[in-house]
């Protein structure tokens, strides 16, 4: 079997061919770097996700045509003593695949700080593995937040907030670094917050540099 040597943070295209159009999307594999013979991917389905659908109808033995790897992210280790990363639903994917990376290699002394956000505590993907990391990694915590809690809930509510931020994530540092992946409302919300935060303005160029990326 062959290695995809997909780089941490970087990501598949994939083409699929719906009643006569051809529709890209992007998708991060999330299995643990360096396996052999196949890839895995979580795709969420949405009421009206076109491709998700497509994906969830699947049968075992047919096709789908991928391409990459693509991305922009560089990363070194130990690139970060204390790295901050803002999540918000499928955009855990990219970050479970730089946790992978990092948290397992005892020469990356990184310490990990994860906010993840989601509507309800259903839509909560990979959360059996994200709090068995946390559980085993001292240098890796993960906070939760539901914009729409049960009744059972006691965890934060609401969306990300400049507070939480302030409560959970690294301050700006030289030697500090902002991941964000989610839905583009909430990317550009917690952008200007970490611009209050003292948070550099670049971003997405992923050359080691940049203290905040946005994947």
């Amino acid at each position: 079997f062959e290695r995809l040597h997909i780089p941490m943070g970087y990501h598949l295209a994939v083409r699929v061919t719906i009643n006569g159009e051809r529709l890209v999307r992007y998708y991060t594999p999330v299995n643990v770097p360096n396996t052999e013979g196949h890839l895995e991917l979580v795709v969420k389905t949405y009421k009206h996700g076109v491709v998700s659908k497509y994906f969830d109808k699947l049968k075992i033995g047919q096709y789908v045509e991928f391409k990459g790897p693509l991305g922009e992210l560089e990363y070194d280790q130990d690139t970060a003593t204390e790295l901050g990363i803002i999540a918000g639903g499928s955009g855990i994917t990219p970050v479970l695949q730089v946790l992978q990376e990092i948290i397992p290699s005892p020469e990356d002394l990184t310490h990990i700080s994860l906010i993840y956000a989601n509507e309800t505590e259903d839509d909560i993907l990979m959360k059996s593995q994200l709090d068995h990391m946390a559980k085993e990694y001292p240098h890796f915590k993960v906070h939760y937040v539901i914009h729409k809690p049960n009744g059972k809930w006691n965890g934060d509510v609401g969306y990300v907030t400049l507070e939480e931020m302030k409560r959970y994530l690294p301050k700006q540092a030289e030697d500090h670094r902002l991941l964000i992946c989610g839905p583009p409302k909430m990317n550009e919300m917690v952008l200007n917050y970490a611009k209050e935060l003292g948070w550099s303005n670049g971003f997405h160029k992923g050359n080691g540099t940049d203290k905040v990326f946005v994947f």
